[in-house]
């Protein structure tokens, strides 16, 4: 499933600059916040055009906005274990689709 794939994608680009902020990369902080946005907008885009997944992009939302969190009060371990879950839960979407690639 092409949305699937679009997600992990812009997971990864989250979960790349946060790593880096984790890190200590003060400038990539802003890059979080951009990329959190655009991995929220294809959560959203696969619940409007897959309602049957609604309950799972709800759980994925409330997982990004653990990162969230994390990212804007500078908690570590918040913005740690939301890279965690969500990205858990990204498989999980990722095996339940029965047209994943």
């Amino acid at each position: 499933m092409q949305r699937v794939s679009d997600i992990e994608a812009a997971f990864s680009r989250v979960k790349a600059s946060a790593e880096r902020f984790i890190e200590g990369d003060q400038a990539s902080r802003e890059q979080s916040f951009q990329d959190i946005f655009a991995l929220n907008n294809e959560i959203g885009r696969l619940a409007r055009e897959l309602p049957k997944t609604m309950p799972r992009m709800k759980e994925l939302q409330a997982f990004v906005n653990l990162m969230t969190v994390g990212l804007k009060y500078g908690r570590m371990k918040e913005l740690r274990e939301g890279l965690s879950v969500t990205e858990e839960s990204i498989k999980a979407l990722r095996r339940e689709s029965p047209s994943a690639p």
